[in-house]
């Protein structure tokens, strides 16, 4: 397993620039206002893989209780397979990433789940991290 940072399980999550929906190869569509598909994507380095978490936005709204719960089912998932720590790393978007509602649902996972330790790091520059990687570049 390789390790990134010192981790050994370390996720980058991204709220992606928004799609407007319906697109259309043909020719251009007209329609009085667009819907907009919301693209989360969590990149795990130790397995070179990720996922992503799409909506629209009549679902939901890209708020913290949105980017927290997919955080969480992620988290979720991997201290089920026997994660004991984890780092975090993130863009400084106040509203998504760096807010009260992120830390208590990462301290709830703390004292009912198997990890032990979970670091967030909020990067200003994050984007130029990722675009070094090739593999999360992959996923897009």
């Amino acid at each position: 397993m390789d390790v990134f940072f010192g981790f050994k399980l370390s996720i980058i999550h991204v709220l992606l620039q928004a799609i407007c929906l319906p697109m259309s190869h043909i020719g251009a569509s007209y329609y009085k206002r667009k819907l907009k598909l919301h693209n989360l994507t969590v990149y795990d380095h130790a397995v070179y893989g990720g996922s992503c978490y799409c909506w629209t936005e009549d679902q939901m709204r890209t708020g913290p209780n949105e980017i927290g719960t997919a955080v969480h089912h992620w988290l979720t998932r991997k201290a089920g397979e026997g994660a004991e720590e984890v780092a975090l790393y993130s863009d400084s978007c106040g509203g998504q990433n760096r807010n009260k509602y992120l830390v208590a649902m990462l301290l709830h996972l703390l004292f009912n789940s198997s990890l032990k330790k979970i670091t967030h790091k909020v990067s200003l520059a994050l984007i130029i991290v990722i675009s070094y990687l090739n593999e999360f570049n992959l996923m897009l």
